[in-house]
């Protein structure tokens, strides 16, 4: 048990004088405490804090007895007083507001991928491009597709509901283990929302936090997009540039936009996926013989003939041939498979495998 203890006695005024005239006039203690003594002159300190009080500030109002013997004493070594100055802080200023011209200046990077995640993964509401869509998913599940934690995912969609970005169709059904289902909307109809709402402006904090901005602040003006030129890919077609790809991905630009600008010349008219099968049937019978390097340029010198308007013609013909020879079979197996189907002496096994293969036909 530990002892209790005794509160300080009241010490006077008076006794506190009495004292520190005792230790002023002793020649034991005066020595050792002349050198307290500041400089007369000395500045008070800028600091607004309670003021240091020095021993020798409290004796110099006390009255040196005339009976006692002085003792001689050296003359004090008195020390500058340093000024010192506060450290002075920065005014605290608020962060810098954003205007939300798009959805995603809205959200922070994990709630945008949350977002997209479950947006790739609705089913639309209706046909129309910006309609909103539902999301049936676990939690767990959800978590583990956006590489999240599932309580930070409970708070991030939290954070998108109250953004006005989705809402909570229907909860988890206890009884037959069914996750939530939640409502995705558009981009379109997020930033009608927030326009309605009043969700215009946000801080970056950590996140991104919708504020009302005091004052009077206008909305930027969205200027029109700057319309950048085509590049040299933009003007080939998809479809030639990948046959070629198909020989080698390194294929230059150039090589290719030289083999299309050829065909255009010689044939107005040819198309890119005539220009790509013209590739293909001519690197087929090459792949395995010969390196990607000498593949490119046997093409480039036998280019300008394959794609000659008396060799095109000839090609295109005997497509055409081709493929009113596969109609033609694929009539003539159309018609055996519906006479077996309308035949009663067939097996009824025979029948029903006539009507599933007519139904792929």
């Amino acid at each position: 048990m530990s002892k209790k203890r005794r509160p300080p006695p009241n010490v006077s005024a008076e006794d506190i004088d009495r004292d520190l005239a005792e230790m002023r006039q002793s020649p034991i203690t005066r020595p050792n405490l002349s050198f307290l003594r500041p400089a007369r002159a000395a500045e008070p300190t800028p600091h607004k804090t309670a003021p240091v009080v020095l021993i020798d500030d409290a004796l110099d109002g006390v009255k040196s007895d005339p009976a006692a013997t002085p003792t001689p004493t050296p003359s004090p070594v008195v020390l500058p007083l340093v000024k010192t100055s506060p450290a002075v802080l920065g005014p605290v200023t608020s962060r810098p507001i954003h205007f939300c011209a798009t959805a995603q200046d809205g959200h922070s990077p994990t709630e945008h991928l949350i977002y997209t995640t479950m947006w790739n993964l609705g089913r639309p509401e209706s046909p129309d491009a910006g309609a909103s869509r539902l999301v049936q998913m676990s939690q767990p599940e959800l978590a583990r597709r956006v590489g999240l934690t599932e309580r930070n995912l409970r708070i991030a969609i939290i954070r998108l509901i109250t953004k006005l970005a989705m809402e909570e169709v229907s909860g988890f059904t206890r009884d037959t283990k069914a996750p939530r289902v939640y409502r995705v909307f558009s981009e379109q109809e997020i930033l009608r929302r927030r326009r309605e709402a009043g969700l215009l402006w946000a801080v970056r904090r950590k996140g991104v936090q919708f504020v009302a901005p005091t004052g009077d602040i206008t909305a930027p003006a969205i200027s029109a997009p700057v319309v950048l030129p085509p590049r040299p890919t933009d003007a080939l077609p998809p479809a030639f540039t990948a046959a070629l790809k198909e020989v080698t991905p390194e294929v230059s630009v150039a090589f290719i936009a030289r083999l299309w600008r050829e065909a255009k010349q010689q044939v107005p008219d040819c198309t890119a996926e005539e220009a790509a099968q013209l590739v293909r049937e001519f690197i087929e019978p090459l792949r395995l013989s010969l390196k990607p390097e000498v593949i490119l340029q046997k093409l480039l010198t036998d280019w300008g003939e394959l794609v000659s308007p008396s060799r095109l013609g000839a090609w295109r013909e005997a497509r055409r041939r081709t493929r009113e020879d596969l109609s033609r079979v694929a009539e003539e197996n159309r018609q055996y498979w519906e006479a077996i189907a309308a035949d009663p002496s067939a097996s009824e096994a025979d029948r029903d495998l006539a009507r599933l293969v007519l139904k792929d036909l």
